[in-house]
Order: C-alpha cells, then sequence, then structure tokens
C-alpha cells in the first residue's frame, strides 16, 4: 500500500498541512552530531519503531511518510529529500522499484564505493538527473543487503545544495542500524484480568479460544507474529462467534517492529460490546515460536493475548448502542442481510449503519483501523449533508451571499500529472487545462481553475507557456477572498 501512496503523499507535503508519521519518536540517546560548520545543521536521534530501525535524521526536517523527510516544511521548496527504508528481498533494485521512478532513476546505479559501518556492508551509488519528477538533481544512495532485508538509504539535493550533501549522507549512513526490540508492555499487562490468551505457537499451526463478554468492555490486545507489507502470514484475530465475522486482525500496518523486521508486534486498545467471541492465531510453515533461528523477537512470547484493559484510557471507554432490530428503527432485516454477497464481490473491509446513534447492521473488521485516502471525501460529504439537514449550512447560498469575492478552484483531476510517458503526459495535462477553460470561462470574474502542469519537462499550458516546474497540484481545494466589508471598502477607495 505505501508503495503507491509514497509519491502523492510526498508532493502533497509541499502543499498541504504538515502530516507526521506516528511510527517516528525523537530518543534522547546518543548525542546529536553537528555537521557543516556554523551553517550547518544537527543530526539528533530518532527510532523508527514502525518499519525497525535507528539512527539519525537533520533537526527541523519534516516527515512526510514513513522513513521520509523534506527539509523545508509546507509551503516552502525543500533543497534535501531524505529516504531510509528497510524492506524485503536480497536485490535493492526489484525492492525499491516503485521508488526510483520518482527520483528520475531506472534503475539503481553501478556502486561507486563500499561502506562497513557495525550494522552492514554498504554500496554507495551517486547520480545526477535531468528528469527527476520531484526536481531534486542529484543523489547518494546507499544499500545493503542482510538478513533483515534490503537497507536503503538516498538523500536527494538540489544542485546548489552540494556543500552539506556528503557531511550529512555518511553520517546518516555511518549510525543507521536494525532496531533492537524496544522495551515490552507485557510484563504490566499481565497484571491485568486475562481474558484470552494463545501462546508459544509453532508452524503450521491454527488454535483458537472462546470467551464471552457480559458487558461493553475495554480491551487490550496484544500479539506478536510475522509479517510485511505484502501482509501478515503469523497473526492473529477475533470472531464474533454468532455472525461468524472477523470484528478485528493483526493488520501489519497496525503492528510496530519487534526486532528482526519480519517480527511485527500488535499493542492495540480496542472496546468490543457483550457477546461471545472466538480468538484465532495461525501460522505458515516457518519462523514461529522456538523455531527463529538467529533472528528471535525481543520478547520471546509468539501468539496472541487479551486483557481487559485498566489503563486511564480505559476509563470512559463506551461502545456503540445496538438497535434490538433493524426494523424498530424503519430498516429491513432481510434487504440488510442481503447487502453481504456484494460486500464479500466488492472487497468491502466494514460496513456500519448508524441510525439515531444505534447500530442496526454492521459487518466485516468494525474495530480495526484502517487508511481511508478518497473515501475521506464521502465521509465529509456525509457529515455535510447531517449540517444540511439541521439547517446550521445553507447549500443553496451563492458566493454573495457567503461574502465571497473571488474563488481560486483547483482540480480534483490529477492522474495524468503521473503518467510516465512524456508526451501522453503533456497532452494529457492540456487537455484538462482546455477543459476546465472552457468550463469556467462564463464565470472568470468570480473563479477560475487552477492549472495542472506536469510534474517535469516543458510543458505549456492551457493560456501560456509554463517553464520547468518542479511540484505539482495535488489537492482538490478552493482558495477563497472575502469580501471587503463596504465601509472598509469606501475607506480604502478614497483613501
Amino acid at each position: 500500500m505505501m508503495k503507491f501512496k509514497f509519491c502523492g503523499l510526498l508532493v502533497m507535503a509541499i502543499l498541504a498541512p504538515l502530516l507526521v508519521s506516528c511510527g517516528l519518536q525523537d530518543r534522547s540517546t546518543p548525542t546529536p552530531v553537528w555537521v557543516g560548520g556554523s551553517e550547518g545543521v544537527a543530526l539528533v536521534p530518532y527510532t523508527n519503531f514502525y518499519l525497525g530501525y535507528e539512527g539519525f535524521v537533520p533537526e527541523g526536517w519534516v516527515p512526510v511518510e514513513e522513513g521520509t523527510f523534506l527539509s523545508a516544511p509546507p509551503g516552502k521548496a525543500p533543497a534535501y529529500l531524505l529516504i531510509q527504508f528497510i524492506t524485503e528481498g536480497d536485490r535493492p533494485d526489484e525492492a525499491y522499484k516503485w521508488l526510483l521512478p520518482s527520483l528520475g532513476l531506472e534503475g539503481i546505479p553501478e556502486p561507486v564505493a563500499s561502506h562497513e559501518t557495525t550494522s552492514a556492508q554498504w554500496d554507495i551509488h551517486s547520480y545526477v538527473t535531468e528528469e527527476a519528477p520531484l526536481g531534486f538533481d542529484q543523489g547518494s544512495i546507499a544499500t545493503a543487503i542482510t538478513e533483515e532485508g534490503v537497507y536503503l538509504i538516498v538523500l536527494a539535493s538540489l544542485a546548489t545544495a552540494d556543500e552539506l550533501h556528503h557531511e550529512i549522507f555518511d553520517n546518516l549512513v555511518d549510525h543507521f542500524k536494525p532496531l533492537t526490540d524496544p522495551v515490552s508492555s507485557y510484563d504490566q499487562y499481565m497484571k491485568w484480568p486475562k481474558i484470552a490468551s494463545i501462546e508459544e505457537i509453532g508452524n503450521e499451526s491454527s488454535k483458537s479460544v472462546e470467551f464471552t463478554l457480559s458487558d461493553c468492555t475495554p480491551l487490550r490486545v496484544y500479539g506478536i507474529g510475522e509479517g510485511s507489507e505484502s501482509g501478515m502470514v503469523d497473526y492473529g484475530y477475533i470472531e464474533d462467534r454468532a455472525s461468524g465475522q472477523i470484528v478485528w486482525q493483526m493488520y501489519y500496518f497496525e503492528t510496530d517492529s519487534a526486532g528482526y523486521f519480519r517480527n511485527r508486534r500488535n499493542d492495540r486498545f480496542l472496546t468490543l460490546p457483550a457477546g461471545d467471541y472466538r480468538l484465532h492465531f495461525q501460522t505458515n510453515e516457518e519462523h514461529a515460536f522456538d523455531d527463529w533461528g538467529e533472528r528471535p523477537p525481543g520478547h520471546r512470547f509468539w501468539g496472541i493475548s487479551v486483557f481487559e484493559d485498566k489503563s486511564p484510557r480505559s476509563e470512559g471507554a463506551e461502545c456503540w448502542e445496538r438497535a434490538s432490530s433493524p426494523e424498530t428503527l424503519g430498516w429491513s432485516s432481510e434487504k440488510l442481510e442481503g447487502l453481504i454477497p456484494r460486500l464479500e464481490q466488492i472487497y468491502t473491509s466494514a460496513l456500519m449503519v448508524v441510525t439515531g446513534n444505534q447500530v442496526v447492521f454492521e459487518w466485516g473488521n468494525t474495530t480495526n483501523n484502517f487508511f481511508t485516502h478518497s473515501v475521506r471525501k464521502s465521509l465529509i460529504s456525509a457529515l455535510y449533508g447531517v449540517y444540511e439537514a439541521e439547517g446550521v449550512i445553507d447549500l443553496s447560498k451563492s458566493l454573495d451571499e457567503l461574502g465571497i469575492d473571488f474563488a481560486v478552484v483547483y482540480t480534483s483531476q490529477l492522474h495524468m500529472i503521473r503518467h510516465r510517458d512524456d508526451e501522453i503526459r503533456r497532452a494529457g495535462c492540456r487537455a484538462v487545462n482546455l477543459m476546465n477553460w472552457d468550463r469556467f470561462c462564463p464565470h472568470s470574474e468570480r473563479m477560475t481553475p487552477a492549472a495542472v502542469i506536469p510534474r517535469h519537462s516543458e510543458s505549456a499550458s492551457s493560456r501560456g507557456r509554463v517553464t520547468r516546474t518542479v511540484m505539482p497540484l495535488r489537492r482538490a481545494e478552493i482558495i477563497a477572498i472575502r469580501r471587503v466589508a463596504p465601509g472598509v471598502r469606501q475607506r480604502l477607495a478614497t483613501a
């Protein structure tokens, strides 16, 4: 999933509010390193629990994605792009082929040097390009093939930023290392009531245990299994015994590193309503309890446990109220159940229907957190509908009634800006610009569309020549210019 969203999020960080990765946490040790003299930058320690490594990052650089930083905040042109990553595989060019086009590369260049650190034997690569979609002209790449997977460090920069480039890069490589499994919270959880547990699971196993909740209960689910971005292969899940539906599952994106790259820890707070449940854990044919080889997890627990959460977070925890039947709220049980084949057909993760603060129907993993991406637009639209129905907002108001003099409208038709064929990309962007120009021309005194510009190359917009552009428009939004109050307008006119 991350492979497809990387470029979009990276570009969006230039134009949109800051995206801070929850997996990045600053640490107090070791001591920061200063590079570049009085005009340089401090390299400060950090740990990425999600990807499972620790090292340095320049102080003040902006995190825009797991392991990815820019040297300037949104709205300013960055001089540097930093990527530090661990992924599975044994060939750097294959493991990171999703990243290379963003750097303007078809493959990782031949190494120009090698470098040994306490964590790995590195190959050092360098490149200069005129075709980088993100606008960085040059870069240094360090790759290492290890038992944990392929390590990657990329420092891309503008040609004008060459002075600090190598000092920063060398220090980043020297301090990069796989994460030692952090201290587990399991000992604390063991003091709480244990509701269900499946522990010390070996290879090719599938075990389950049943439990019952008499009331809405705050829970702590703790599990260690095996997985990668491709998915979990040793994992647990919770099933509703009455419906047979999986209500929670141990997904990779909800886990952190448990030492070795493929060891993943789930440490999750959730609430479940009263009911009968079944806890499951299953493993594949390799790398399980007592068969870890040289890469065991720091906490040698393999399986899953469910505790009644007694932390301060559990105070006041609530569950959705369930309707006694859909019919009491005007719904048809038969028609709602008829949705299930279609939900399965279109690979729906979860669906919940709520009326009057009561759940009338739910299906799928309704207690999991999911990456929502563009579905947020639908959710926000639904919220607008609620406020419109309550009379809080009036969708029929004109720009005049809203006090808006002029609006710059950002198009959502941006699929052409990433096309790798130069001619198709330019032609597609021009077609979108011409279409939007025609649509908005009758209203040009009050609003105008923003142009869609290809990510790189010499390209003409629909109305005027545009030179080499680094960052494209990325999000649909409206910038509105508020009307000046009449009294102020009159004073300005006579000033």
